[in-house]
């Protein structure tokens, strides 16, 4: 399976199928282990946003440790990922706020992609 196909895949099970979909807004972490058979452990987390027609979603930086550090703040926001994949049935992807999560990410899509491919021989 490619990446463009396991994608497609995904977001078009999370436009037609409710069940689905509500299990991705409650709990992202489980939904995504179950459905790809994969996330690794880590300090972060994993959040969704219901996308819905004339929603606008706005990002809101992290108030920093100490109010004099908000430069780094700011240059950390503005070094920020955002990883969109725009379909024919809306737009998904994942929103990175350093570049240590970017790994994660990676991490996550490679072994998404090889679990997928071994299930795909173990259907032939």
């Amino acid at each position: 399976m490619t990446p463009d196909e396991l994608a497609d895949e995904h977001f078009r099970l999370l436009t037609t199928d409710s069940r689905v979909r509500g299990e991705f807004v409650t709990d992202p972490e489980s939904a995504l282990k179950r459905h790809f058979g994969y996330l690794p452990d880590g300090d972060h987390h994993v959040e969704s946003i219901d996308e819905r027609p004339g929603l606008i979603t706005i990002l809101i930086p992290p108030l920093p440790a100490d109010p004099g550090e908000t430069d780094v703040v700011v240059s950390e926001v503005s070094e920020r990922i955002f990883d969109l994949l725009h379909t024919d049935i809306g737009i998904g992807g994942y929103l990175i706020p350093d570049v240590r999560l970017t790994w994660v990410l990676r991490d996550m899509r490679s072994n998404w992609l090889r679990l997928a491919a071994e299930r795909a021989g173990a259907d032939q």
